[in-house]
């Protein structure tokens, strides 16, 4: 029994298998993948246009200051705050009575807040980025630092996948 689950093991071509999948993608959908391998050769081997003094000027005095960012956070804060608030005044099944209506307005302001602090921020960031260009080193970088980012998101969700999990599984069946 052992041999022949060995033999059939043996016939699984895994390379094969990759290699027939990887050509029927690209011949599926040659466009998309060579705009994508594309769009990486080019993250990764051009480091972008360096600003002219003039743009870099003007990004700097365009970018929030440290006064807008801090009373963002705390706006933030304050939201999260009377969010909590109006959760803990929760009644059982979420009923609300009146000191959680109460609590539910106040959290709706300062969310409302917030959510007008946070779009200036935003708005103000995006007319800073547009004095550098696309293809400025600036964007490059970000768009860099988001690309590891992701990465290094996915890879800690499949080593959570990989090996908590089975883990996990595999201990609570022993005890």
């Amino acid at each position: 029994m052992g041999d022949r689950r060995h033999t059939q093991l043996q016939r699984i071509d895994v390379g094969g298998n990759v290699l027939a999948l990887s050509k029927a993608l690209v011949q599926k959908h040659p466009v998309k993948l060579s705009l994508n391998f594309l769009g990486l050769a080019l993250l990764f081997l051009v480091p972008g246009f360096t600003p002219s003094s003039a743009q870099e000027d003007a990004y700097l005095r365009l970018i929030p200051s440290n006064n807008h960012l801090a009373d963002e956070r705390s706006s933030l804060n304050e939201m999260h705050q009377a969010q909590h608030a109006y959760q803990s005044s929760q009644g059982w099944f979420w009923t609300c009575d009146a000191v959680c209506q109460r609590n539910k307005l106040e959290y709706e302001s300062k969310k409302r807040v917030w959510q007008e602090k946070h779009r200036a921020i935003e708005d103000q960031m995006q007319q800073a980025k547009s004095q550098l260009g696309v293809f400025s080193t600036h964007s490059f970088n970000e768009v860099r630092d988001s690309f590891w980012g992701a990465f290094g998101r996915g890879m800690a969700f499949v080593r959570e996948v990989v090996w908590v999990s089975p883990a996990a599984l595999l201990s609570r069946a022993f005890n």
